[in-house]
């Protein structure tokens, strides 16, 4: 239903502030929501479980700086949080919802009651009511915020009976009772529009706009492919590239690596290059690179007193940052050597033209640099007169090879496009360099305007919010996404009394056929015009109201025309006075004196405001240096927690090796005594069972008998020998035998059998083991 116009109404609003205001708002209702602090992979997460949208974390970063900033939010060790104030506007504003909520509920209610004779239960009047939200909602998702015209009393616009969203409405209702109640009700609606109503309609027509301006679905970029971007090839300074091997830091970092996730990731037809001359410019910042970093091996204490000394120049910065997370990292120099295989993984290529014609025409070169030494003239010139401190100067090689990147940037558009498309254009972080370019512009064309249509060079920040709109929005349910997005609550504070008063005027004076916005605006610009205007309504004498107010101002401004033709000729008198007078030199002087005053008196003013903004800066950065100070402190503090850590770790190490070590010693010690029991419990076994076996053998054996009794011998004395020797081992076991040792012999012989049993005595044995070490060696304890 949606058709291009509305799509590319959409386009323009991503480009808005509308934007970052939606994105802060679900921000806002995520960490609410959730009620604690979170880092910023966290509520992107819950972005997109609670409104379906994939955000892009640079634009949430970008946003939770700007709540931190306006005092929103706070932010600790990388987390963020609402402020007490921040929550209790959301609460208020939830209380006053659910208010309006109860009002709009009842009012629906009574419109039911009025409609025609029609009878109907809780349960009927309820599915009316939650059909005809959804009916709103879904109006504001088609036509955004243009949808409150069709509820307005005198509505510009109106829906037909047979369009797909009251068809679908007409497909939620379970009768035919209801579908006919529902035809009246988006008649009889507008009719009784109430306060509360058109409250509700107001914020859904805001918060409608709000979400527009996140983009639109990828069903309906296909509807408009000659208006997305197509093969844009973009450029990359030298500074770029800075950013991009990780040489320093930059604010514009975020933006940089944004381009590039977007570029790898295809989000639209574009690609990263970098011409030959800023590779060989890359070269020779070596030199300048082993200058500025020395080649030597400091210690983590160096390191750190270095970086706190906020001495050290952006490149140094950033090198030994990255020395404190590993000691491997390379000096810069040698990484540029290599850069060429590190911006390829990144999909950053060098553009195959070495431009032989700009080369070769060094007399239009050198033309080009003198108007940059003229620019840098003029720059300075503006800074003098201003008052400000910066000034301009760049060595030769840097002037030659930026006047070198915009020529051929000029050379790529003429020669394989428009020169006023964005079919190439050149990121960069020097903005005197964009000050050049528009410098140049101005002068060649757009005269009239003194605006510059499409510029060579561009910041980070800026291309990502030209080329946004041109990205689709990623949920995967746009419609879900849309009426989360739009029925969350919201931070802004607005001003409904008004708004509301306003629109409802306006109606009247366009029923009255008045057309003239000097008189509308005059009208309703007057203090008191919205409180009687309100008084009106309440006594239904609102058109008679509105009709006084155009009366009075209509004779307003025939006083005004009277006094004015009046003012005409009284100075037409004056004027003829002052020619006729004879002391008209001195009248002269007498103006000239008063107009030397009149300047005094504004310099003096303007002396004032700079002493005052001179005072607040310094305010400010008094202020910003306490702050620096207590961080210091703070990572100090921070420093040492962690160095306590440290040892109380290591200590812990150490004691629990030494724990594992004596049990393991001591185990051993033991298993060998257990291996000694064991074979001692055989012995005594042996030793007991032997007169039994002895006895056993003899009966056995009748031979042997005979024979001892043949010798004399007899054989009740042997018998009785051998009871006797049994009566001793088995009475005198305790005497004759170590009984623990036979005791422990036997439990390992079972533990042999039984793996249970053998981890259980090694088990008991290692417990008693520790019991010991912990007796001896006390377990080291974390101090705060």
């Amino acid at each position: 239903m949606r058709n291009i116009d509305q799509i590319i109404s959409a386009l323009y609003l991503a480009k808005s502030d509308n934007r970052e205001k939606m994105l802060s708002d679900l921000i806002v209702n995520v960490i609410y929501n959730v009620g604690g602090a979170m880092p910023i992979d966290l509520i992107l997460l819950y972005i997109k479980d609670t409104f379906h949208l994939e955000a892009i974390e640079y634009e949430i970063q970008n946003c939770l700086d700007q709540l931190v900033e306006e005092d929103k939010l706070t932010q600790k060790d990388g987390r963020y949080n609402l402020l007490d104030i921040a929550k209790g506007e959301i609460h208020k504003s939830q209380l006053s919802s659910d208010g309006i909520g109860t009002k709009r509920f009842n009012s629906f209610k009574e419109i039911l009651a009025n409609i025609d004779d029609f009878e109907l239960n809780d349960e009927e009047v309820e599915e009316l009511w939650n059909v005809f939200n959804e009916y709103l909602l879904e109006c504001f998702l088609v036509f955004g915020k243009k949808a409150i015209n069709i509820f307005l009393p005198f509505k510009v616009d109106e829906l037909n009976g047979d369009n797909d969203i009251t068809s679908s409405a007409f497909e939620k209702l379970k009768s035919e009772k209801l579908i006919s109640i529902f035809k009246l009700l988006t008649v009889e609606y507008p009719i009784k529009l109430n306060e509360a109503e058109l409250r509700y309609l107001t914020k859904l027509a805001n918060r409608a706009e709000k979400f527009y301006s996140l983009g639109i679905t990828q069903e309906d970029y296909d509807k408009i492919k000659r208006l997305q971007i197509k093969d844009l090839i973009v450029l990359v300074d030298t500074n770029i590239l800075y950013s991009i091997l990780e040489f320093r830091k930059h604010p514009d970092d975020c933006a940089i690596n944004e381009i590039l996730r977007i570029a790898n990731e295809k989000k639209i037809d574009l690609r990263l290059v970098y011409i030959p001359k800023t590779y060989k410019e890359l070269q020779k910042a070596r030199n300048y690179l082993e200058k500025v970093i020395p080649r030597e091996n400091f210690k983590i204490s160096h390191i750190r007193a270095l970086i706190n000394s906020d001495k050290l120049d952006p490149f140094a910065k950033k090198y030994y940052e990255g020395k404190l997370i590993n000691s491997e990292t390379p000096h810069p120099s040698q990484k540029i050597r290599y850069a060429s295989d590190v911006l390829k993984t990144k999909s950053i290529i060098i553009y195959n033209n070495g431009f032989k014609e700009l080369k070769e025409n060094k007399e239009y070169l050198n033309e080009r640099i003198k108007d940059y030494y003229d620019f840098q003239k003029y720059y300075n010139k503006i800074c003098d007169e201003k008052g400000y401190d910066h000034s301009l100067y760049k060595d030769d090689k840097k002037i030659e090879h930026d006047v070198f990147l915009r020529e051929a940037i000029k050379k790529l558009r003429v020669k394989l496009g428009n020169e006023d498309e964005m079919k190439f254009v050149c990121l960069t972080l020097d903005r005197s360099l964009i000050h050049f370019d528009h410098y140049i512009q101005r002068q060649n064309y757009n005269k009239d305007t003194g605006r510059v249509i499409n510029p060579n060079f561009i910041l980070p920040s800026i291309f990502i919010k030209r080329i946004r709109p041109f990205i689709p929005i990623e949920t995967d349910d746009y419609r879900k996404a849309f009426i989360s997005s739009i029925t969350a609550p919201n931070l802004e504070k607005e001003n409904y009394e008004e708004s509301l008063v306003v629109q409802k005027s306006m109606s009247f004076f366009k029923n009255l056929g008045i057309d003239d916005e000097e008189i509308i605006m005059n009208c309703i610009k007057r203090e008191l015009f919205f409180e009687e205007f309100t008084k009106h309504e309440k006594e239904s004498t609102t058109e008679d109201f509105i009709k006084t107010e155009v009366a009075i101002e209509i004779e307003r401004i025939k006083e005004e025309k009277k006094l004015s033709e009046a003012e005409v000729q009284t100075q037409k008198q004056k004027v003829i006075n002052i020619v006729s007078d004879s002391e008209a030199e001195k009248q002269k002087l007498l103006n000239e004196k008063e107009r030397l005053n009149t300047n005094f008196e504004t310099k003096e003013s303007k002396l004032k405001e700079s002493i005052r903004n001179k005072d607040e800066k310094i305010d400010k950065l008094e202020s910003r240096l306490d702050i620096l100070e207590k961080s210091h402190q703070d990572s100090l503090d921070e420093n040492t927690k962690i160095r306590k850590k440290i040892t109380f770790e290591k200590s812990m190490d150490d004691w629990n090796a030494n724990r594992k070590d004596f049990i393991y010693d001591k185990w051993k010690i033991q298993r060998k005594e257990l291996w000694k029991s064991f074979g001692y419990f055989h012995y005594v076994s042996l030793i007991t069972i032997l007169p039994v076996g002895i006895g056993v053998f003899l009966k056995a054996n009748k031979n042997i008998i005979e024979y001892i009794e043949s010798i004399g011998i007899n054989q009740w004395y042997v018998w009785g020998l051998l009871i006797i020797v049994l009566l001793i081992e088995v009475l005198g076991r305790s005497y004759i035998f170590d009984k623990s040792k036979v005791k422990n012999g036997y439990k390992w012989g079972l533990a042999l059998i039984n793996r249970r049993n053998r981890d259980k005595i090694k088990s008991n044995l290692c417990n008693s083991f520790e019991n010991d070490f912990l007796k001896e060696n006390t377990k080291p304890k974390l101090n705060d």
